[in-house]
């Protein structure tokens, strides 16, 4: 009697391992089908679905008819944009168009309001105000400090400060403050 009990319990285990074994390779297929489906979609195979294009670049171009070209919405010009290479070219050519508002002209003059005085023909005098362009030149702006410089009897020092810094910066931000010694050498040239 223990034999058969035995080969009965040997015989359920065999059973109870192959059932295992079934179900493993079920949900090995079933997954390996889910898996293959989420890539299917993430890689674009799936035809009902367009692709965004993701770069900001694109907001300055359109598509043309040849998937490889892309048209520059400002100049007109057809920019190649193969989708191996990515957006570099647009990206390239965004920065150098001459017809984009942010790539004009960075010397913009900005307006000077002088004022003059008229004296009318009846002998009255009147105040005006007539704009003149004015554009920042780094050079006349040195002369300028220096010749502050020597009126106000400031250190040479003074330029390297922390207030002046500061001041410069918030008055014209592309001005390069030199450095006490160029002021200094500056001072001098207007003498010597």
């Amino acid at each position: 009697m223990e034999l058969i009990s035995k080969q009965t319990t040997n015989q359920q285990q065999k059973r109870d391992e192959e059932d295992t074994l079934e179900k493993n390779k079920k949900n090995v297929q079933v997954s390996s089908s889910h898996k293959e489906k989420r890539s299917r979609s993430k890689r674009g195979d799936n035809s009902s679905r367009k692709r965004k294009n993701a770069s900001p670049v694109w907001d300055h171009y359109e598509r043309t008819d040849d998937p490889d070209m892309a048209k520059c919405s400002y100049c007109s010009k057809l920019i190649g944009c193969n989708p191996d290479n990515g957006t570099t070219c647009l990206a390239n050519h965004t920065k150098r168009c001459k017809m984009l508002p942010a790539n004009l002209d960075k010397k913009q003059k900005i307006l000077n309001f002088e004022s003059q005085t008229i004296v009318n023909k009846d002998g009255t005098t009147e105040t005006i105000s007539v704009s003149k362009p004015w554009i920042f030149n780094q050079e006349v702006s040195r002369s300028a400090l220096a010749k502050m410089l020597i009126m106000d009897e400031l250190p040479f020092m003074f330029v390297e400060r922390e207030g002046f810094r500061l001041f410069c910066k918030a008055m014209h931000p592309e001005f390069l403050i030199p450095s006490r010694f160029t002021a200094a050498r500056d001072c001098y040239t207007i003498f010597y």
